[in-house]
């Protein structure tokens, strides 16, 4: 019975190694998985001709015109709107035919990742989701895309650590030959009614990034809202250096935190299951 009761203790101490060790190896993995896509997309955008890439910045830059057409006599700001036969939305942006329309970088809390059509729960397991309806991501005064993800994932870091920016902090689109920078003008937080009278402001060239807050609760919607700068206002700025570490991360100290309460009921067991049969010998001698 002692063997059996030692392996069945090392069985468990590895099972709690490996789920302990989890979230970081499925973040890593993901990683590797967006990087992979990064290359795919950064190849096509490399060796594209200038025809090619020039036809598809036009198309989307229709696509969005149609959009500021229409909301002209709408009161909704995303509201389905009836665009032009030869304007897909599944088809724009999408080169290297795998839903990928661009990449999204925040180099503050160490984040790079893609950004697909739609916001359906499919979507949004593999990054961050573009809002039909709104702009898509690339510039122009008048346009506001709205880019969503998750927070508190088990599988990656999505937007959990989007609560550490702050107004000036930069972030970055890269979409075909493009890089727009947006630094953050604006943060809020919403319940998800109120986030749904964002409207665009036609002076100004928005991009507004999404997710739920509180972490782990999810009752409101976190919003931060960049405004995009030219390349000589982006030399004055100090981009910081990436900070989503273990004291950065709210994803990471969430993981640490349930390290810690685990490891401390693993040794309870331990404790409970070596201490019993001791307390049960004790226990009978006295009879």
């Amino acid at each position: 019975m002692g063997k059996i009761r030692q392996a069945g203790m090392v069985v468990l101490i590895g099972l709690g190694v490996i789920l302990m060790g989890y979230p970081w190896f499925s973040n890593w993995l993901y990683q590797h998985h967006v990087a992979s896509g990064a290359n795919v997309y950064e190849q096509y955008a490399a060796e594209s001709g200038t025809s090619e890439i020039t036809k598809q910045l036009e198309t989307a830059r229709r696509y969005n015109q149609e959009l500021l057409n229409s909301r002209v006599m709408l009161t909704e700001p995303y509201c389905d709107i009836s665009l032009p036969e030869d304007i897909l939305y599944g088809d724009v942006l999408d080169p290297t035919k795998n839903g990928i329309m661009c990449f999204v970088e925040i180099p503050k809390i160490n984040v790079s990742l893609p950004v697909y059509h739609g916001t359906s729960e499919e979507v949004l397991k593999k990054g961050v989701g573009h809002m039909e309806g709104s702009a898509l991501p690339i510039g122009g005064v008048g346009n506001r895309p709205f880019l969503l993800a998750h927070t508190g994932m088990n599988t990656s870091r999505m937007f959990s650590d989007l609560t550490g920016l702050s107004e000036g902090d930069l972030f970055y689109i890269r979409v075909l030959n493009l890089c727009l920078t947006y630094r953050v003008c604006e943060i809020q937080t919403l319940l998800p009614e109120e986030a749904d009278e964002l409207y665009p402001d036609e002076e100004r060239d928005l991009m507004t990034l999404v997710t739920c807050t509180p972490y782990g609760v999810n009752s409101h919607r976190l919003i931060v809202t960049g405004e995009r700068i030219s390349d000589a206002e982006v030399e004055k700025v100090d981009v910081p250096m990436q900070t989503a570490d273990w004291n950065g991360s709210a994803w990471m100290r969430a993981y640490l935190k349930a390290i810690l309460l685990g490891s401390a009921m693993m040794v309870g067991v331990i404790v409970a299951v070596k201490g019993l049969p001791a307390l049960w010998k004790k226990g009978c001698k006295k009879c």
